[in-house]
């Protein structure tokens, strides 16, 4: 049975986070052009500077592509459907970026960690699939920073294409997807150049 005082908890607990993540968003760190990746990391960054600890994040893995498929608007950048990722802080998941699914209108989204799975495969697809290339065949991670991925750490600071030569793939290849660059890799006989290289990163990232 659920107590009253139970409740009353979560709500001043809700409250907090959201506060937190209003005071956030109203300084300078924070960037609404910012994508998931960015805003997170600047998030993270900030709290361990001015409230001393250090949040979790989530990352999770792309929505299977057969979901995909039935709701287009899921595409993302990749045009095949993106992996995502937030901030978690006592027992909650903060996300400043959640108005790029359809049907959100709201950047910010604070949702409870046991309702996560249930929210975002509804409005992202997410939890659809778990690919292996994705921490061994998983559907999320949840961990510190540190923890990620490389892959997923060094987009923040360089482009999803190539670090060297950003947009590399969309000049050669125009519209991307992940068979057009499977295909494109097939061919290489040089797996050393930029352009392999970026190929491989936006595999590694989208597919």
């Amino acid at each position: 049975m659920i107590k009253l005082i139970d409740i009353l908890n979560e709500i001043e607990e809700s409250n907090k986070i959201v506060k937190l993540a209003n005071e956030f968003m109203s300084s300078e760190s924070y960037d609404s052009e910012d994508d998931c990746k960015k805003s997170t990391y600047k998030f993270v960054n900030w709290a361990k500077k001015n409230k001393g600890f250090e949040p979790d994040v989530l990352l999770l893995a792309p929505p299977a592509k057969e979901v995909v498929k039935k709701n287009p608007a899921l595409k993302g950048k990749s045009g095949d459907g993106d992996s995502h990722i937030f901030a978690i802080v006592d027992g909650y998941g903060i996300d400043f970026t959640a108005n790029q699914f359809p049907g959100v209108k709201n950047a910010l989204k604070i949702t409870p960690e046991s309702q996560i799975k249930s929210q975002y495969k509804k409005i992202g697809g997410y939890y659809t699939d778990a690919p292996e290339w994705f921490e061994g065949g998983k559907s999320s991670l949840k961990t510190k920073w540190s923890g990620l991925p490389d892959w997923m750490k060094t987009q923040v600071m360089e482009g999803i294409h190539d670090p060297v030569k950003p947009g590399i793939l969309k000049k050669r290849l125009g519209n991307l997807s992940c068979s057009r660059v499977r295909s494109a890799k097939s061919k290489l006989k040089d797996k050393g150049t930029h352009y392999a290289k970026a190929l491989q990163r936006y595999l590694n990232y989208h597919c």
